[in-house]
């Protein structure tokens, strides 16, 4: 063997070279395969989460609907206050979220807007009969939260 080059019986032998090329295209190809995959699975937990998020707090928003209207109700009695403290879960999907009572475009409507800190949201809309939604909104933090009635006007603490 003189300059890297290869004589005699296997100097026309091309058999380990075809093996290795087959073997580096076949280990390419799964590693594309496996990169695709894995990225397309990273979406779908991401979009199930965010799912899993908005259906938790639609859940929770028309728990909590419920009972202000339920407080509503009872200020048709005109009392001098009423307070309710209701227990929504403090996260959804893990995530934390805000909770805002928000007047509606006519003074008997009005709607829950809950969002977590990684943007998603949800809207449920309630009715309001015998109060007003103080200042136009009001906004607390998920998890314990009092619904106080007072003069008239409906607000969360």
């Amino acid at each position: 063997m003189t300059g890297g080059s290869v004589t005699g019986a296997f100097a026309d032998d091309e058999r380990a070279v075809q093996t290795q090329i087959a073997y580096t295209l076949t280990v390419a190809i799964a590693t594309v395969l496996a990169t695709i995959l894995i990225a397309s699975m990273t979406g779908i937990v991401a979009d199930q989460q965010d799912n899993a998020a908005a259906y938790e707090m639609n859940s929770a928003g028309e728990r909590l609907a419920s009972q202000i209207q339920d407080i509503d109700t009872l200020a048709a009695d005109d009392p001098e206050r009423l307070s309710l403290e209701a227990k929504p879960p403090g996260t959804a999907a893990g995530d934390q979220y805000t909770i805002t009572l928000k007047d509606g475009d006519e003074p008997s409507d009005a709607y829950l807007e809950l969002e977590t800190t990684d943007g998603i949201s949800t809207t449920v809309e309630l009715r309001l009969d015998n109060t007003e939604v103080r200042d136009g909104e009001s906004s607390v933090s998920g998890g314990s939260v009092e619904i106080v009635y007072e003069d008239g006007e409906i607000w969360l603490e």
